[in-house]
């Protein structure tokens, strides 16, 4: 995949996203207003259980068959037949360990949601195998629609029909099946192939040396993301839960947005170009500078609009969410720089590299809000986000390392544009929120200070088209200026 496909492939995914997420924030906004923070905190509950299991699902088998050189249909009747296995087994566990979920969250009719909530694991261990073969065959512009089709005709248009009708939180737990089977069923149609659950040992054993410690990192890769919820569940309660838990999905949006399109599309062509040193150092580069001017622009946007941004869309009732999503802005741009340095990592086959970060970001995570579960949820949310962006500076440094890219060079993609929009934000809020009189000289000087980050931003947007450093952008026109003199 040379520069030009892969530009044109993330594109696809983030245009997809962008209109994903745009009408995602209608759908919580909707919902906000239908429903209570004590739904949205049983719900949170249900959806950490949901993914965490959903971890475990192919056991790591779809990494494999992505980044595999080769594979027929006995690889892929023999992840179909694992997947399945290992569904039916989450299945048993969640009817039965429901009701001591229930409580250990003190939160009466749990186990129900949850017993029903556990079906959804058959669906998704076919599901994920046949966006495997998509991912695989750099099929991105299909992949994009059926996220579309199935968000739209499944998640939102079955939620919003119960809960109108009702439902309340179990409108939520069947929009969240019926997703999952509207892409189940996509996914089947865009592939035009049918595999059957069969085993075949000898190709299993295959796709099992890559998968297993993939598995892992999973594992402990979503337990670090949900780990929160059931730390500080039972401390805060469904209404703080559900007030976290919001927050926490408003500033996932953000980091998905990007994160996301760039993963499904880096994996895979990482993959193919593991043995060219000048490609990768100039894909990885070229993701490096996008992803930060991208993750910059949003971070800052949260962390300055965050109160109003709650008041408007989702209603005074959620107000105490507006600090905890001001935390978790620095949340967004970690998660950003993580998923570009695993989707090269795991591209370069450093599997057990992974599972090490993995399991370090676990344990930092679990211990962070341990520690912290008794403060405000707004104060755990910012210790976590800091940890994390920690922890993802470290993956990091270790993904330059294999990329070969300059240590300074990549440091200056990263927090070249993070410090502009700061700064930009910052101008407009002592321009516009400070109501500044300038009439004094020391408010002339902030103001003209502040107009001048706002034309520096706008030079920044101007040097991501030319893909070069604002700065150099800069001293360049200076240069040209003093040639014609």
């Amino acid at each position: 995949m040379n520069l030009k496909s892969l530009i044109s492939s993330v594109g696809v995914l983030f245009r997809t996203s962008l209109v994903l997420k745009v009408g995602q924030l209608g759908y919580i906004a909707l919902m906000a207003r239908l429903l209570t923070p004590e739904d949205f905190g049983v719900f949170a509950v249900i959806a950490s259980s949901v993914m965490l299991g959903g971890s475990l699902i192919t056991v790591g088998l779809v990494p494999s068959i992505i980044q595999r050189k080769s594979i027929n249909y006995k690889h892929i009747e023999s992840a179909v037949f694992f997947s399945l296995l290992i569904s039916l087994l989450l299945l048993s566990f969640f009817f039965v360990g429901s009701i001591y979920i229930e409580n250990y969250f003190s939160q009466k009719g749990l186990s129900n949601l949850l017993s029903i909530a556990g079906t959804v694991f058959p669906i998704l261990a076919v599901s994920e195998i046949y966006t495997g073969i998509l991912s695989r065959h750099k099929q991105f512009g299909d992949i994009a629609q059926v996220e579309i089709i199935s968000t739209v005709f499944g998640s939102w248009a079955v939620s919003i029909t119960l809960v109108l009708m009702g439902f309340g939180v179990w409108g939520l737990l069947y929009g969240l099946l019926a997703k999952e089977l509207v892409k189940l069923i996509a996914n089947l149609f865009k592939s035009g192939f049918l595999f059957f659950p069969n085993w075949h040992f000898s190709y299993a054993k295959e796709l099992f040396s890559f998968s297993f410690i993939v598995a892992f990192n999973r594992l402990c890769s979503q337990g670090a993301r949900e780990v929160d919820v059931y730390v500080i569940g039972p401390v805060v309660g469904p209404d703080g839960l559900g007030l976290y838990s919001r927050a926490k999905t408003l500033a996932r949006l953000g980091s998905d947005m990007i994160g996301k399109s760039i993963q499904t599309v880096m994996f895979p062509a990482f993959s193919k170009i593991q043995n060219s040193e000048e490609k990768i150092q100039k894909g990885y580069a070229y993701t490096i500078r996008l992803s930060s001017a991208i993750a910059a622009f949003i971070t800052g946007g949260i962390a300055l609009l965050a109160e109003p941004f709650i008041l408007f869309f989702l209603g005074d009732q959620w107000g105490g969410a507006a600090p905890v999503l001001q935390a978790f802005s620095v949340l967004v741009y970690a998660r950003i720089i993580f998923m570009n340095s695993h989707s090269l990592v795991l591209g370069l086959g450093k599997k057990v590299s992974v599972a090490i970060y993995s399991f370090l970001l676990l344990i930092v995570s679990t211990a962070c809000v341990f520690y912290y579960k008794d403060l405000s949820i707004s104060l755990i949310a910012l210790y976590l986000s800091l940890s994390v962006l920690g922890m993802s500076v470290g993956y990091f440094l270790y993904s330059i390392y294999l990329s070969g890219i300059s240590l300074t060079r990549a440091f200056l993609d990263v927090l070249e544009p993070l410090f502009i929009v700061m700064m930009t934000f910052t101008a407009v809020d002592v321009l516009v929120l400070s109501e500044l009189h300038l009439g004094s000289v020391l408010n002339l000087s902030v103001g003209l200070l502040s107009y001048l980050f706002v034309l520096l931003f706008c030079a920044y947007l101007v040097s991501l088209v030319r893909r070069d450093g604002v700065f150099s952008l800069i001293f360049d026109a200076i240069h040209k200026v003093l040639v014609k003199k």
